[in-house]
């Protein structure tokens, strides 16, 4: 390619800052945090759940897994709801080192940390992870 004809190139751009194995609440926090306008969780949540549960379901016919493994394996709404609380932790935690953008998570963390140490440092990252065993299960 000569320095004048830029038909030939190609450009191609990948996103890796937030990808790995964990909980789909992870991507349901970056979804609800950043793309939507105004953050109807009681809205989305349940929606998503719903369609979650369907598309599992299907997925199980394919699979022929017995009814109780679909139904330990299928989370209930609490299950995502409580899921999400931590997923919205850890978006913040994430955004930290990124500077904050998306809505404002304060109430959500802030209501999460309370549930753990009762605004009371636990004083040690071992406190917090048997607290949020104790707490989330």
């Amino acid at each position: 390619t000569s320095k004048n004809n830029y038909e030939s190139l190609h450009v191609s751009m990948y996103d890796f800052q937030y990808c790995g194995k964990g909980p789909c609440t992870k991507d349901l926090a970056y979804f609800l945090c950043v793309a939507v306008q105004d953050r109807k969780d009681s809205l989305y949540v349940p929606y998503y759940h719903k369609e979650l549960v369907q598309r599992l379901k299907l997925m199980n016919k394919h699979t022929k897994k017995d009814e109780a493994f679909l139904k330990k394996e299928i989370p209930s709404l609490k299950d995502i709801e409580e899921s999400l609380q931590l997923a919205y932790c850890d978006w913040v935690r994430f955004m930290c080192g990124w500077g904050m953008w998306g809505h404002d998570m304060t109430d959500e963390v802030m209501a999460v940390l309370d549930r753990l140490d009762g605004g009371r440092n636990l004083g040690s990252e071992g406190a917090y992870d048997a607290a949020v065993q104790r707490e989330f299960g």
